[in-house]
């Protein structure tokens, strides 16, 4: 396929397409993912429904949501709980495996949660909402949704 013969997108994405006889396999193959992946990073967002509609919470938010309580939710398809101590030490509890203690803070000049493991160093994340669930804004994974539930709630008491 030669993305030259497809001149429309050039100008949907601004993108100066090199003509049949004077472009390079190289640079058609670097027209292509040119157009390719912006259009990825769309289809993925507008398929995910809640990209367009997530509000990002401020430090003093999510300082205040996470505080004593625990996150429900599923990272990359994990059932998960996580409990956010006063004192800044968190737990995370996954079904079927050992928990994980470290240390969690909120990030005042990014206005992001930031998390320590043992086996990490500090990592932040933007906490968003649509207005009914939470959502951890990951630089690798689309939104990952969140519930909070009061207190230390680690245990599902429905099991």
């Amino acid at each position: 396929m030669n993305i030259a013969n497809f001149p429309i997108l050039s100008k949907f994405f601004y993108l100066p397409l090199p003509s049949r006889n004077s472009a390079s396999p190289r640079q058609a193959l670097a027209a292509f993912f040119a157009v390719l992946l912006p259009s990825l990073v769309l289809l993925i967002a507008a398929s995910n429904g809640q990209a367009q509609d997530l509000k990002n919470l401020t430090a003093q938010e999510i300082e205040t949501l996470l505080t004593g309580n625990t996150a429900v939710g599923k990272w990359d398809g994990t059932d998960y709980r996580q409990f956010f101590a006063e004192d800044g030490n968190t737990i995370y509890a996954q079904k079927g495996s050992r928990s994980s203690s470290g240390r969690w803070r909120v990030n005042r000049s990014k206005n992001v949660y930031e998390s320590w493991w043992q086996r990490s160093d500090w990592s932040g994340y933007p906490v968003a909402t649509d207005g009914n669930l939470y959502y951890w804004i990951s630089q690798s994974l689309p939104p990952q949704s969140f519930e909070i539930l009061p207190g230390e709630q680690l245990v599902d008491k429905n099991e």
